[in-house]
This record gives C-alpha cells, structure tokens and sequence, in this order.
C-alpha cells in the first residue's frame, strides 16, 4: 500500500511560479528549444506530465531524456508523473520510477505550499485492473483509467477533502485529459473521459469527485496539442506538444472548449497572494493564451 508522501514546499517568499508541459518523448530540436527557454524562466519548480519516453523498455531513450532535463534538474525541482509510454507493455513501472526520482519513489504523490495543494495523480496504473470489453489488452495502457475502489483514488478524496476542510486551493496533473475531441476518444479511457456523445454526456469516475471538491486548475498531457475546456468553474488544460508531431484541432468537436491552438508550447503559473496567473508560450515566444484565477 502507497503511504502518503506529502513535502512542504520552500519557495521564499509568498509569491511563486512554476511550469508545466508534456510529452517530450520525442526529444527532438524542438522539445531541446522548450526545455531551454523553460529554463530561462527560472521556475521554482517544473512539472511534465508524462510520456517521457515511446518504449518503457528501451534503456536509450530513459538516458535521451534525462540527458535533456539534466540542466532542468540542476536548476529546481522537476515532478514528473507517468504517461501511458512510460509504463511497461507488461505494466512495470520502475523504469519511470528510476527517472522520476519522485518523492517516495511513487508514480503518485503530493506537494503543498502554504497556500495550495498541489496533487500528481497516475492515470495509467489502474488501467491493467480495469477490464473494458472493448479494448484488447495491449491498448489498455494507452486508455488509462480510474478505479473508484482503487488505493489512489481513496489517496485522491482524502487530500481533496483536506484540502478544502482547511481552506487549501488544489491543482491537479494527470496524464490523461478529461476532455478531448470526439474523434479521438479511442485514446482514454471512459473511467477517464466525458463522452458528450451521450445524451446526457457521461462524466467518468474522476470529473464527479471533482465537481465536488473543486481544483483551480487539471493540467494533463496525452494529447500532443494545446486546449483549455471549462466546465463547472475549474480550468482544464491539455498541455502535450513539446516534441510529437502536433495534433490536428481543426473540425474537431468539443463543446467544452475555451481555445485550442496547434502549437508547441509551456505553460507558465505565477502564484500571489491575489491569486493564479498562466500563460501559454508557444516555441517562438509568443503567448498563445492567458487567463488569471483570483
């Protein structure tokens, strides 16, 4: 059983900032050129949010890639949480678990500051347990899924409940998004995912414990494209292009969403006292999109 790994964070003062991304799989010049300018905005700490590599088993591509965030890591704290990529054909997990250096050694974990609780979910490692009739085994992993009587979600309720008896703001991350276009629902798992669809749509299993206690802001991956949805009052956010060939948006449905752009891309988060800022920088430079949380 996963005990809780819960770090008070040092940042300093009351203000600070940190950035998220995912899907460096494919290090590339261009996932070189995002980790670089990530660097250049000296965050407090760094999150990327899974698929670090394209085949769990191959030694090589775990030394690409701590090769590239090695200057990250000498810089501030990198919290990685696992992508579909990341685990095993045969569900190990420890290869990831060697490079995350994750508090604890655990695919999921927390942080907190004084003011926020920041939760790192593992949407992948449910999926060997969750048996959808629809989906031969080997494409399980690439789903995801989340076991409502599973050890993590348990883990998950009780920092959320926490969190909000004690007047704490959260932020989650997890690997796979749960809103996403029509024409790829194929790659998440229903336990996972809204399917508007359905008439109604049907939630999943993640977004109703969520709508009870909710984050300021779900940042996932999976996806290698930018899209931030809305739905009752929390931000969620697909962050998935910093290496793999972009995704597609156009004609693509999703009634959820605020903006999409196909754009390699980070995502900036400022924390005050007033409140959360983040902006979207694209590989040039440019701000793609902003919003702030008060």
């Amino acid at each position: 059983m996963q005990r809780d790994c819960r770090i008070v964070m040092n940042a300093g003062t009351e203000d600070f900032s940190f950035v998220v991304f995912g899907d460096p799989q494919n290090v590339n010049e261009t996932c070189k050129g995002i980790v670089a300018k990530v660097i250049k905005e000296q965050p407090d700490f760094c999150v990327i949010v899974g698929d670090m590599v394209n085949d769990a088993g191959d030694e090589a591509q775990w030394s690409r890639i701590s090769e590239l965030v090695k200057p990250l890591r000498e810089q501030c704290p990198l919290y990685v949480i696992p992508g579909n990529h990341d685990y095993q054909l045969d569900g190990n997990a420890d290869k990831f678990l060697s490079f995350a250096k994750s508090p604890g050694g655990k695919t999921y974990f927390s942080i907190e500051s004084k003011d926020i609780c920041f939760l790192f979910l593992d949407s992948v490692s449910d999926a060997m347990r969750l048996c959808e009739p629809d989906v031969a085994e080997e494409r399980r992993l690439e789903r995801g899924g989340c076991d409502p009587n599973g050890e993590q979600y348990s883990w998950l309720v009780g920092h959320l409940e926490r969190a909000k008896n004690g007047n704490k703001k959260t932020v989650l991350f997890h690997h796979h998004p749960i809103f996403l276009p029509t024409n790829v629902y194929f790659c998440t798992s229903s336990t996972i995912k809204v399917d508007q669809t359905k008439s109604p749509p049907t939630l999943g299993v993640l977004l109703p414990l969520l709508i009870r206690h909710p984050p300021e802001i779900v940042f996932s991956g999976h996806l290698h494209t930018y899209e931030r949805c809305s739905y009752s009052g929390i931000d969620f956010v697909t962050t998935g292009a910093s290496s793999y060939d972009l995704w597609k948006m156009e004609g693509t449905v999703n009634s959820f969403r605020v903006i999409a752009e196909e754009k390699y891309h980070y995502c900036r988060v400022d924390v005050s006292p007033s409140g959360i800022s983040v902006r979207v920088i694209d590989e040039d430079g440019i701000e793609i999109d902003s919003w702030q949380r008060s």
